[in-house]
């Protein structure tokens, strides 16, 4: 089941950002909950590399933040934030890539969800199994880019997220 929207109100985008320490004036892209290989979090810092470097955003007007706890039952070593940082430093990302590790109270959801302009989602095992992230993300009212599996077809489907193709 979904989390009951009615008791999921965001903080106001001004007031959340504040709370979290996020800059006003930019375009916040978030990943909220593990952080693990099965996030596919790379895709992002992919697609948010073309887009600076191709010109369609300066890395003034973007905030990709990358928010919470190692691993969930996966990789708790630190191993594939590592490899983030290292790829963010490659690629120099750093002034508009923020990464954030641990975790992080349900508490603190209004804020997350109140300072995001949109949520990617790009967990391999969606295709396969519910997301959570998805159903709360949707609850919160906060716009989503999701891989487009069945998993995912109700929240497309409300227009409360974006599907691309699985996989991409």
């Amino acid at each position: 089941g979904s989390p009951d929207p009615a008791r999921c109100i965001p903080t106001p985008k001004t007031q959340a950002r504040e709370y979290l320490d996020l800059p006003r004036d930019r375009f916040v892209v978030l990943a909220l909950g593990f952080i693990g290989h099965g996030k596919r979090l790379e895709a992002t810092l992919t697609a948010l590399y073309d887009l600076v470097s191709g010109g369609k955003v300066t890395p003034l007007e973007l905030l990709f933040v990358i928010a919470g706890d190692l691993g969930g039952g996966w990789d708790t070593s630190g191993a594939y934030v590592d490899q983030l940082r290292e790829a963010i430093r490659y690629f120099k990302m750093e002034d508009y890539t923020e990464i954030r590790v641990g975790f992080v109270p349900f508490e603190d959801f209004p804020h997350w969800f109140g300072a995001a302009d949109v949520v990617v989602n790009c967990s391999e095992w969606t295709a396969y199994s519910a997301s959570g992230r998805c159903r709360i993300s949707a609850s919160y009212g906060c716009p989503q880019i999701v891989e487009a599996v069945p998993i995912h077809q109700d929240v497309i489907d409300a227009n409360a997220a974006i599907g691309f193709p699985f996989g991409n």
